[in-house]
């Protein structure tokens, strides 16, 4: 291990980035590679993203690892992976931006995995005229809350609703529309 090419992780003394982006502890007389866990493994959250026990509390590589090698978090912003590889946590793999941006990220990689396409929430808003929301819910194999999150423009904003209103929880044909 060549202590040369080893950066201090910003903010946690003792504690050194590899240049395989592994932490290192130097807080006792051995030094010690930490061990990476997916964050899945024990919160139960289908994120992957590694992570690492350091003073009692775990934190994120690729968050480390931006605030180490590119500076501070705004508030608001969150590290994205550019190429959606939650394991890749090299520094140019590494940007700031919006969950609007993060998903964006996903479209452009061909990752996204979004259940309802636009036709299908154009069919969507145009059964609600006759169908209950648990019902279209039910056959299109999604959550009640999905569709009403389609229905009141929550979601799928841009799809076209021309000549139908939202009323009372459903979907009417303006007058005039057979």
């Amino acid at each position: 291990m060549d202590m040369s090419k080893m950066i201090q992780v910003k903010g946690y003394e003792g504690y050194y980035f590899d240049e395989d982006f592994n932490i290192w502890s130097f807080k006792r007389n051995k030094p010690k590679m930490l061990k990476l866990c997916p964050r899945w493994k024990n919160k139960g959250s289908r994120q992957k993203h590694l992570r690492v026990n350091i003073n009692r509390k775990y934190l994120t590589i690729h968050r480390l690892v931006y605030e180490t090698f590119k500076g501070e978090i705004p508030p608001g912003q969150m590290v994205r992976h550019l190429d959606d590889n939650e394991f890749n946590n090299r520094p140019e793999n590494l940007a700031l931006g919006t969950h609007k941006d993060n998903v964006q990220d996903c479209i452009r990689n061909g990752n996204y995995k979004g259940k309802i396409t636009q036709a299908q929430a154009r069919e969507i808003i145009l059964l609600a005229v006759h169908f209950k929301g648990v019902e279209i819910a039910e056959f299109y194999e999604v959550h009640p809350k999905t569709i009403y999150a389609i229905l009141t423009g929550r979601t799928w904003k841009h799809v076209d609703r021309e000549n139908l209103s939202f009323e009372g929880g459903s979907y009417v044909q303006s007058e005039g529309i057979s």
